[in-house]
């Protein structure tokens, strides 16, 4: 009994062990949330009809490590009555957060004596007010059946309409899990829509470093690929930019990418400056002239 239990702690350590290594071996860490998370918050009213709360710590909730204030000018709230019938959603014109106290200025239509607010998004737009734009890649936001419940059971609206009307940004992809294979959802500058990843190679430019160059040809995908022409007569600057399609169908961030001399012929020294805008935008430049009459051969890996 003694060596089979001192068998299991070794195994259990050895695990540990690798696990620890495996973690530290990730360059990036995999950051999502679950929407629903973020919808299992209530606030109980103190007063009839009256949307204030004393102290202001009440207003404060949590959700998978995070904490915030429950209430957001832009996150509509449901306003849960002791009589059903009386339920509503309203979304806040103004929200005061002190230490003291917290207020929420609602346009109830129907009279609350008896009530409490919860998430009037299933937690969505919760999350995405909570989720600062990551270094080099969205966070993912999961859409599960346990969401799909609770925005069902917001009155006067559906699931797709919340989505639809969720205000965040290239900072968060959704994932709809309940349906075979996932649905993306990913922010067109105003709204997020569905999408689907396409693979496919930026658009590529000389510039004036390459002068009059000729022989342009860039293949590959849009994580991978070779760019290469010939010289003409050029001067210091950018050498080559490459944009990808629209931000609705490749990167949500701007890619961390390198480039590398892949030719007969070495290039001075590179600078590449990635961008993120309508589009993700790779501008490779040098500091000194190329050689001219030369043919150049470069190769892009982004992610």
């Amino acid at each position: 009994m003694r060596k089979s239990l001192s068998c299991l702690v070794a195994l259990i350590f050895a695990a540990t062990c690798a696990a620890g290594f495996a973690q530290q071996n990730q360059s990036y860490g995999n950051r999502w949330y679950f929407a629903s998370d973020f919808g299992q918050w209530s606030v109980k009213g103190q007063q009839a009809n009256t949307y204030q709360w004393s102290p202001g710590t009440i207003c404060q909730v949590s959700a998978a490590g995070v904490n915030f204030f429950a209430f957001a000018t832009n996150a509509p709230v449901l306003i849960v009555d002791a009589n059903a019938t009386e339920n509503e959603v309203k979304t806040p014109s103004a929200v005061t957060a002190t230490p003291s106290y917290c207020t929420v200025a609602l346009a109830a239509s129907n009279p609350h004596y008896s009530f409490q607010l919860m998430s009037g998004t299933g937690g969505l737009q919760e999350v995405l007010n909570n989720i600062s734009r990551p270094a080099t890649a969205p966070a993912l936001v999961w859409l599960d059946r346990n969401w799909y419940a609770l925005a069902n059971a917001v009155p006067g609206t559906t699931p797709a309409s919340i989505i639809s009307n969720a205000k965040g940004g290239v900072s968060a992809i959704l994932v709809d899990d309940t349906t075979a294979g996932f649905t993306y959802y990913v922010w067109n500058g105003s709204a997020y829509a569905s999408g689907t990843w396409v693979n496919t190679a930026p658009t590529a430019a000389t510039g004036a470093a390459v002068g009059t160059g000729s022989a342009k040809v860039a293949t590959g995908t849009a994580l991978n690929g070779t760019y290469s022409f010939t010289t003409g007569t050029g001067t210091t600057g950018t050498v080559f930019t490459l944009t990808w399609a629209g931000s609705s169908t490749q990167f949500q961030y701007a890619p961390a990418c390198t480039v590398t001399s892949i030719g007969a012929t070495a290039p001075p020294t590179l600078t590449v400056t990635p961008t993120f805008g309508s589009n993700a935008l790779l501008t490779v430049s040098v500091g000194s002239a190329l050689a001219s009459s030369t043919p150049y051969s470069f190769q892009w890996s982004c992610y």
